[in-house]
């Protein structure tokens, strides 16, 4: 039997339950999921490209990282001097730093590593060694920090996008663009792009894990990285026929991981991680596609993930034609077992891309760049992604912001209409490590009319004494951390060896419903 388990991992010290989990919430009665979009910042973009001659002068490609450490924001994308073509075809790329103590407002500092136009005053990172075809970076950039290794320069892990030489990667097969013939080359003659990996002390200094490939799949992209239970993750996109259908149908971009233990050696063989609900094979580019893998956010029991929703075009099938063409939304999925993941609500955009007019019109980009700043979270992302493809019009990728309610991606409520109760059961839990945890609750719309009673059972479907029926007490205050308590009860305690239940029912009105975004248990003590 699957459990969530409260054992006080370092990266875990809350277990959180999210209302679009549906394996976190199993059971529903007269209750809804609404997911929500989040609201781009009114000033956006926050980050943009810089003067004439830096390192990201024509832009920023953010499929990159934010994250919250020491006191401060710290990002890292790809740098692009010029035009993302010629940068390509000139191994022009870099990755490029930038720090905010607020997420809105960012500096670049002078690093004085890489030189960049004859100067070191930049604020490029150093990926050595330099000259090896495993650093010669052409996308993507995803940083996680793993402070738990005791190697000191294995603090902070990164995979990236490289165009690695062919030889130890399986010769090369064209891939199916339609099924009228069409093919096209994912790569070049001599090289493909695919992962690799690097590790670093300060975030500023990688140095390359190996120099050899890590897989030597035919095609992977992606930037996600994250370490859940005992293995490190990367996951990106592929496509037929390195990933197929059940029948070896075709599939177009589609999300796969690579699982690894120490960072270094990889599993080669990836697992089928996402692919869009109700696909249907279509002609590589035209159809509804997963693009990049996704950024993840790691929240201890769970995984949150942006994925890019790429909405094709039957005349877009071909690898660079009419990328003009081509829209993308962000989408929003989830997985518990760091493997598998699936979308809350189908089609559902995040963040949508913006109007013509727009800086962020067409495609945009995401990135693992998600953090809670006290009531609100922040999720940074990229546009547009298409920035200067051949046909196009070249246009400047930056940076911009979008926010939601803290934990706020989704809420449960009362369809009032038929319902002004209901109720719903968590998965199983466990308080292993810990003699007693606090349950709260982020919800809103709550009043003396409109409110939540929360019970706990045992695996019997018993009422446990102490917690439920009467002794269960009304949560009638909204607030993103409400704590829920029973008669002369605050904490969870003599659980420890039980397994239990979480019951929340619901109560409302025709005109008012709680909406229950989250639910959290905190250890009450140290680990045991």
């Amino acid at each position: 039997m699957l459990f969530y388990q409260l054992d006080l991992l370092k990266d875990m010290d809350e277990l959180v339950l999210f209302s679009f989990d549906d394996y976190a919430i199993q059971f529903k009665h007269g209750v809804y999921l609404d997911l929500l979009q989040a609201v781009k910042y009114e000033e956006n973009p926050v980050l943009t490209g810089g003067e004439e001659g830096s390192s990201d002068a024509f832009g920023i490609v953010f499929n990159g990282t934010v994250l919250y450490l020491d006191g401060k924001f710290r990002m890292w994308y790809v740098a692009l001097p010029v035009s993302r073509t010629e940068a390509i075809l000139k191994s022009l790329y870099e990755i490029g730093y930038a720090e905010s103590e607020d997420g809105i407002h960012w500096t670049k500092p002078r690093l004085r590593l890489v030189e960049h136009n004859g100067s070191f005053d930049n604020n490029l990172c150093l990926l050595e060694p330099r000259g090896s075809p495993f650093t010669r970076i052409i996308d993507c950039v995803g940083v996680m920090h793993d402070p738990d290794d005791p190697d000191p320069a294995r603090k902070y892990k990164m995979i990236y996008l490289a165009r690695v030489p062919r030889e130890g990667v399986r010769e090369s097969r064209e891939v199916v663009a339609s099924y009228e013939g069409k093919v096209s080359n994912w790569s070049g003659a001599n090289s493909r792009p695919i992962f690799h990996a690097a590790c670093s002390e300060d975030g500023f200094r990688w140095r390359a894990v190996s120099d050899k490939a890590l897989v030597d799949i035919e095609f992977f992209e992606g930037f996600g990285v994250y370490k859940f239970g005992e293995f490190y993750y990367a996951v990106g996109q592929s496509g037929w026929p390195s990933i197929a259908l059940p029948e070896d149908k075709f599939c177009g971009r589609t999300m796969i991981a690579f699982r690894s233990k120490d960072f270094i050696e990889w599993s080669n063989v990836p697992a089928f991680a996402f692919i869009r609900p109700g696909y249907r094979p279509a002609p590589h580019s035209s159809g509804e596609e997963a693009h990049l893998g996704a950024g993840i956010w790691n929240r201890g029991n769970v995984l949150i993930g942006l994925y890019g929703q790429w909405h094709g075009h039957p005349k877009a099938s071909g690898i660079w034609d009419r990328r003009d063409l081509i829209k993308m939304d962000v989408g929003l999925i989830v997985s518990n077992d760091g493997i598998h993941y699936r979308e809350p609500c189908t089609d559902f955009a995040v963040i949508p891309g913006g109007g013509e007019s727009e800086w962020d019109h067409g495609a945009l980009m995401f990135g693992q760049a998600f953090a809670n700043v006290g009531n609100q979270t922040y999720i940074w992302y990229g546009g547009p992604w298409w920035a200067n493809w051949p046909h196009l019009q070249e246009e400047h990728p930056a940076v911009g912001l979008a926010t939601l309610r803290r934990d706020g991606f989704g809420y449960l409520r009362l369809q009032n209409e038929f319902y002004n109760r209901g109720s719903f059961i968590t998965c199983p839990i466990r308080l292993a490590g810990t003699d007693g945890a606090r349950l709260y609750v982020n919800a809103e719309g709550l009043s003396d009319s409109s409110f939540i009673q929360v019970d706990l059972m045992g695996m019997d479907l018993r009422p446990i004494s102490g917690y439920s029926g009467s002794d269960s007490v009304r949560i009638t205050r909204s607030g993103l951390r409400e704590q829920v308590v029973w008669r002369g009860r605050e904490v969870i305690s003599g659980l420890k060896e039980s397994t239990f239940m979480i019951k929340a029912h619901f109560h409302g009105t025709e005109k008012e419903t709680p909406k229950v975004y989250a639910l959290y248990l905190v250890p009450t003590r140290d680990r045991t």
